[in-house]
């Protein structure tokens, strides 16, 4: 649970702890936990939007970030450089 009080809301200085705490900088004020929010990435400072709620659920990242777009990219395909891998072909002779 990430309310912070009992309607199930989330505060503002919550709101910074959490994006903070995912190298993401505030641009405007936050609004609403599924709202999306103008942040800037702490690592290469590109401006984006993004939920809350992705923050939370680990699936928010900087599509302009290099060395996070590398990481992504290698956790979806296991490749390093984002090319598709071929699968593997058996042969019987």
């Amino acid at each position: 649970m990430v309310a912070d009080n009992d309607r199930g809301q989330v505060s503002q200085e919550t709101a910074v702890r959490m994006l903070r705490k995912a190298s993401f900088d505030t641009r405007e004020r936050y609004r609403r936990f599924e709202a999306p929010w103008t942040v800037e990435c702490m690592q290469c400072t590109a401006t984006l939007r993004i939920r809350l709620s992705d923050v939370v659920l680990a699936q928010a990242s900087c599509p302009e970030c290099p060395k996070l777009t590398e990481h992504v990219r290698v956790s979806l395909d296991g490749t390093p450089d984002g090319s598709p891998s071929l699968p593997a072909v058996m042969t019987t002779d």
